[in-house]
């Protein structure tokens, strides 16, 4: 809209006409950013499975995890926490977007997608996604469009994400609390509990479908700091 302003001899209309035009065009942009998931999910409704794959309930078979890194970091002042997901993988058949599973409460960031080398590291800097994701709420996915289809070979999936303690109910990685009475005074102390059944771990990390896998490495190597 500062383009107007700053250019509005090039618009060739008088003032009441650009200011229509660029009041149009807000209320457009408004328009798409509230209602971008609802029109994802309509079309994708109409759309066949071989274009959008994320209309299926089960994840690809041909994309599978080899291995996760995790980091995830608490504030239990403000109940609010942040992390990633490093996801090496193994493609055994070309696709042209990576699913992952992911509740909406969840808030990701700039998706990145990497081939591997031999030794398990990004073989180059180059991102084969398009730096882009939307999510699919009816099965709660997360999808990562690509460049070009992936073909056989090894790669690596990174994503940020930002989470709430308090929103995903007592499920996933919630608030607890308890009542320290050290010194006679009561002091309600919080901290971060979590509760894994079936689908909970898409409430706190983005992954595929080999969900134990994810549940070890959860408990075991990410630190959850007061």
């Amino acid at each position: 809209m500062a383009f107007l302003k700053n250019f509005c001899f090039l618009a060739g209309a008088s003032e009441l006409y650009r200011q229509q035009a660029t009041e149009l065009i807000s209320a457009n942009l408004q328009w798409t950013k509230q209602f971008y998931s609802s029109v994802i999910e309509h079309v994708t409704s109409k759309c066949d499975s071989k274009i959008c794959p994320w209309n299926v309930f089960r994840l690809n078979p041909k994309v599978s995890p080899d291995l996760y890194e995790i980091t995830i970091q608490v504030n239990t002042d403000t109940f609010l926490y942040n992390g990633s997901v490093k996801a090496h993988i193994s493609v055994d058949d070309p696709v042209q977007y990576i699913i992952l599973h992911c509740a909406s409460i969840l808030i990701p960031s700039k998706p990145s997608v990497y081939a591997a080398g031999a030794n398990g590291v990004k073989r180059d800097n180059t991102d084969l996604s398009t730096s882009t994701g939307f999510r699919y709420n009816p099965l709660e996915f997360y999808v990562i469009p690509l460049k070009q289809a992936l073909t056989t070979g090894k790669y690596i999936v990174e994503v940020s994400f930002e989470g709430n303690l308090l929103l995903g109910g007592q499920v996933g990685l919630y608030r607890g609390f308890y009542e320290d009475n050290e010194n006679g005074t009561a002091k309600t102390v919080n901290l971060a509990a979590t509760q894994f059944e079936s689908t909970h771990a898409r409430k706190v990390i983005f992954y595929f479908n080999n969900l134990l896998f994810v549940l070890i490495i959860l408990y075991a190597d990410v630190p959850l700091p007061r």
